[in-house]
């Protein structure tokens, strides 16, 4: 499972090891796939996702909170990871669900840089965005994501190797 999603690689007659983190110009095109579809996804979220899904992920992203140990870093990447998964299948396209989890982008951001700023940060910027859907506006939905994405890759690219 780890190989699949990308954090371990085999290396024949060596066994796993750990997977190199993304690099600059990979760091790049995930988030260009990403500003592509995740602001789609809230849009169509806003649009599309049941009061049920929607009281789901409001209970998400209030119990996320800025992680200042390791330990909670690594759970609310866990939970960002679910929040921004709740978000596309409440676009009501598997498509774009299916596409998401497969970049496992979340995995790979985390990984790059450990500090309670970026959760601060991020759980104010999941603020606005869930404040957009459940108030079912799709333009604010799709800004809010589309500023939390860019805000994302700007804390973590000066991490990102060359």
């Amino acid at each position: 499972m780890l190989e699949a999603i990308g954090l371990v690689t085999k290396r024949h007659f060596v066994g796993y090891c750990s997977a190199p983190q993304l690099n600059r110009r990979q760091l790049d095109q995930l988030y260009e796939a990403r500003l592509l579809i995740e602001p789609f996804a809230a849009r169509r979220a806003a649009e599309q996702m049941d009061d049920q899904a929607m009281a789901e992920l409001v209970a998400l992203a209030d119990a996320m909170t800025p992680g200042e140990s390791r330990q909670s870093y690594d759970k609310f990447a866990d939970q960002d990871s679910e929040l921004h998964d709740l978000i596309a299948t409440g676009s009501g396209n598997p498509i774009i669900r299916e596409t998401l989890s497969r970049l496992h982008s979340h995995l790979h951001i985390f990984r790059l840089r450990f500090h309670s700023e970026v959760t601060t940060e991020a759980v104010n910027e999941h603020a606005d965005l869930i404040a957009a859907l459940t108030a079912r506006d799709a333009d604010a939905a799709e800004k809010a994501m589309r500023e939390h994405i860019q805000r994302s890759y700007a804390r973590v690219v000066p991490f990102a190797d060359e």
